[in-house]
């Protein structure tokens, strides 16, 4: 993959991270380098089919946290945390909703990817917990 809309893509993390910024049903055009030639493809996105993420493939400080998008762009909610795990030092359990990292909202898993995919020295997960809203503080 060469562009995306006719700009260059630098990587493919800011790929991902620009196409999960954008609307289901958005049309797009992709530039190919396929056999040596250059070609566009264009492409109308999809609803993801991944509901549920492991956490290490997004951050390594969360690693150890089963999590899937809430619905209705509420959040990403945790559905599992291993023990002993870099998500359970931190302080992360079953059941907590993620709606904000680094002072962004986050209202599903693309969103929390494109923020956590600039490489963030620390991050602030903004929690809903029950009732209470906490922060996690990692590095």
């Amino acid at each position: 993959m060469t562009a995306l809309n006719g700009t260059p893509i630098s990587s493919f993390a800011a790929l991902r991270a620009q196409v999960g910024s954008m609307p289901v049903g958005s049309k797009i055009s992709l530039g190919l380098l396929r056999e040596g030639k250059a070609i566009t493809v264009n492409l109308e996105l999809q609803q993801s089919s991944q509901s549920q993420v492991d956490s290490s493939t997004i951050f390594s400080g969360i690693e150890g946290a089963e999590m899937s998008n809430k619905g209705q762009d509420k959040g990403v909610v945790v559905s599992s945390v291993k023990a002993n795990s870099p998500a359970a030092q931190i302080g992360l359990k079953k059941g907590d909703v993620i709606i904000g990292a680094n002072q962004q909202p986050v209202k599903n898993i693309a969103e929390l990817r494109k923020i956590l995919d600039s490489k963030p020295s620390v991050l602030a997960l903004n929690i809903q917990r029950g009732d209470s809203s906490i922060y996690l503080l990692m590095q």
